[in-house]
């Protein structure tokens, strides 16, 4: 659920993340011609099994942050994706990962839930200027949606 806290670390849920970031990279993640199902899934087990088992982790957010990757860019699973970036944010609100970004991405181009998506822009405005791109595309992106200037960052 919205309301875990990554609060420890925990060498047993660290490893866990290691190993997936690593089957991500062995599975072919950001070199497409490289993809493997097979390997992605193995990742996928590894990212959701820190969640399971390990709901205090401070690795709870990033694991559900790449398991919102993997849904999205390997299994065009687009409901499942958002749902855990969504997860992602709830359970770190910091985290420094674009969470928000990708959601409000995927609502808007795959789902054209463009209401969900607009909010989920201003939030990245707000809470995500670790990346300038994603903020100056958001900002366009508003413009776009309500032809209303969306501000500074």
């Amino acid at each position: 659920g919205p309301d875990l806290r990554p609060s420890q670390s925990i060498a047993a849920a660290d490893a866990l993340f290691e190993e997936g970031l690593r089957l991500m990279r062995q599975g072919g993640h950001g070199v497409p011609i490289f993809y493997d199902p097979k390997i992605m899934k193995k990742a996928l087990a590894r990212f959701k099994k820190i969640i399971r088992d390990y709901p205090t982790s401070d690795k709870i957010a990033l694991a559900a942050f790449y398991c919102g990757e993997i849904y999205k860019e390997y299994f065009n699973d687009d409901r499942r994706a958002v749902m855990y970036y969504q997860r992602a944010w709830q359970w770190d609100p910091d985290i420094p990962k674009p969470a928000r970004f990708q959601a409000a991405v995927v609502l808007d181009f795959r789902l054209h839930e463009r209401a969900r998506a607009l909010e989920l822009y201003k939030q990245v405005i707000e809470k995500e200027t670790f990346n300038q791109s994603n903020v100056h595309f958001a900002m366009a992106r508003i413009k776009q949606l309500t032809g209303q200037p969306a501000g500074t960052p």
